[in-house]
């Protein structure tokens, strides 16, 4: 079994936290000691081998056995703190709420603290890196009371748990004040009974007398009364008999020490932490319920890599903000190339209408060659074609076509004037073409040909 690391917290934050390792196989301590809060990370490692338990002070949890009709836990959780609420300190939603389990009677054990305290509490935890499995109140690790009031009494404060189930913590030093003041209440309260029970006992008997014996004398009622006194008094006797267990760390008070009806035991503070380990059950109210309920491992890897992810994350969402501009800027660059293309096919080809893009008219161009050996010939030819044309407010081109059966480039030109033509036609030869030309026509201010071209070779 896994083993268990219990930490207890004090009253006082400036106090040092009691800690323990209990072996589970072995039931025994294998190690305890004292740190204090701001040193809690010293625990880390003997946390994440062992379940951790934390005990925190009953004077900062209180507790309540309360009666509800509901039965499922959401409903419970919804109607129990406005059951409460005029005996609650604090406004509800500045309150933490915990709940044992119901009964089939209805009853269900309440813990409730603020939200500021637990907030507190979990915070030293969470700086020292320690993960919390269970958080506990010493007020809910006491067996019931059964034959006599059990009083712990620690360094600052008192810890009572009543023999009628009553549980409630106080300022050590004003335990003896409360109790006494207490005692002398429920004393005052019994003596009114009592004294009513004996005037309703006596009348009684007066009666049963006058009844049985009407002429009897006032001299017998009174000796008939006697023994039901004297009855009385004994009664009194043995239930003004409370008696008080205590567990005192350090030395006990006097008010306890003169009282005959206390059984005294000290303790040291690791033998009162090792009564709370041992009374730890299924049934003990974890603190950690609601929004404070741990969360799954998943959870806590997540946290543990929440800071790389964030930045892994962040590094991403630059790269595709570059990505993007990046993208931007080729895409504007796309676009004024596209434009000076178009520009540069409606001044080669006028005469020629547009069908698609650029790019897909010069590849079906490309693609009536009908093989690699057709389409080194036209481009060839066309390589040869073009570096003559000097200029095109000269000569310009309107239309190009290939026979790749005759390997022929087929050439429509506009020119200024005829000379002009016959120049290109002069240039073409002498480069090692062979160029047909077909009469030319005049087109306005300009004189338009068909250049046939063949390979000289």
């Amino acid at each position: 079994m896994k083993n268990r690391l219990f930490i207890q917290l004090p009253d006082d934050p400036q106090s040092a936290l009691l800690w323990g390792e209990w072996n589970s196989d072995e039931q025994q301590w294998n190690e305890q000691g004292e740190v204090l809060a701001a040193d809690l990370i010293s625990l880390a490692d003997k946390s994440a081998k062992c379940e951790t338990l934390v005990i925190v002070p009953s004077s900062k949890v209180s507790r309540k056995l309360i009666t509800t009709p509901a039965k499922q836990l959401k409903q419970i959780q919804r109607a129990v703190p406005y059951m409460l609420e005029d005996q609650l300190a604090s406004p509800v939603d500045q309150l933490h709420f915990a709940y044992g389990k119901r009964s089939k009677s209805g009853e269900v054990d309440v813990l409730w603290t603020t939200h500021q305290q637990m907030e507190q509490w979990l915070e030293w935890f969470e700086q020292a890196e320690i993960h919390i499995d269970i958080m506990l109140s010493e007020n809910d690790l006491l067996k019931p009371a059964t034959d006599a009031t059990e009083i712990i009494l620690n360094q600052n404060f008192a810890l009572v748990n009543q023999i009628d189930g009553k549980r409630w913590s106080c300022q050590r030093d004003l335990l003896p004040m409360l109790w006494q003041a207490s005692t002398e209440s429920e004393d005052s309260n019994a003596t009114d009974k009592k004294q009513a029970g004996k005037k309703d006992t006596g009348k009684k008997e007066i009666d049963n007398k006058d009844t049985a014996n009407k002429g009897d004398s006032s001299s017998d009622v009174k000796n008939s009364l006697e023994p039901t006194l004297d009855g009385s008094d004994e009664h009194q006797s043995t239930d003004d008999f409370d008696m008080l267990r205590i567990f005192h760390v350090g030395e006990l008070e006097s008010y306890w020490q003169d009282n005959q009806n206390v059984i005294a035991q000290p303790l040291t503070e690791f033998e009162l932490l090792n009564i709370f380990a041992q009374n730890v059950h299924k049934q003990s109210i974890n603190l950690l319920q609601q929004q404070y309920a741990p969360k799954k491992e998943s959870n806590l890897q997540w946290i543990k890599y929440r800071s790389l992810a964030k930045v892994a994350g962040f590094s991403f969402l630059i790269f595709l903000v570059y990505q993007g501009s990046q993208y931007y800027v080729l895409e504007q660059e796309r676009k004024v190339l596209r434009q000076q293309a178009e520009q540069n096919f409606q001044k080669v080809f006028a005469r020629r209408p547009r069908g698609g893009s650029i790019l897909g008219q010069a590849e079906r161009l490309l693609s009536r060659g009908g093989g690699e050996a057709e389409q080194g010939e036209f481009l060839k030819l066309l390589n040869a074609t073009s570096a003559k044309i000097v200029s095109l407010d000269k000569v310009k081109p309107t239309s190009i076509t290939f026979d790749g059966r005759k390997s022929e480039l087929r050439v429509d030109v506009l020119a200024p004037d005829y000379q002009t033509l016959n120049n290109f036609k002069s240039s073409l030869t002498e480069a090692g073409l062979m160029v047909d030309m077909s009469s030319a026509s005049s087109q306005g201010d300009a004189y338009s040909t068909r250049l046939i071209i063949r390979s000289g070779s």
